[in-house]
């Protein structure tokens, strides 16, 4: 009973309104080491709803990323095989072909480089 009174309470106030739209954001911090060199790697995303295509930015942020993925492994791109994670999967020349891809359905990752201020690796 107490999670239909919270579902009650909570889900007439997370439904959109018309005109209203959602947001993706991600920040990721990546460090480790290059040719024995510190490295951090940052990335960058916002994403907002396509009102031209009713898209929202989570269906463009999720459903891309997994269509780009299976064309690549449909084309036999992607070596690897079984339940591998996409960052694993996905990587070297074939990852610059990914962020392309994405690029052309105005979905951006940017990728920003800091050799200089790598800190310690995780």
């Amino acid at each position: 009973m107490p999670r239909e009174f919270l579902a009650a309470l909570l889900s007439p106030r997370l439904q959109r309104r018309p005109g209203e739209g959602d947001v993706c954001v991600m920040y990721n911090t990546v460090r480790g080491r290059k040719a024995g060199r510190p490295l951090r790697i940052d990335h960058y995303l916002w994403e907002e709803a396509d009102p031209a295509t009713g898209l929202t930015a989570m269906q463009r942020t999720t459903a891309f990323p997994a269509a780009v993925a299976a064309r690549m492994v449909a084309r036999g791109q992607v070596a690897a095989r079984g339940v591998v994670p996409s960052e694993d999967a996905i990587a070297g020349g074939l990852y610059a072909e990914f962020l392309a891809e994405l690029r052309k359905r105005r979905l951006r990752i940017e990728e920003v480089h800091h050799p200089a201020e790598a800190g310690p690796a995780r």
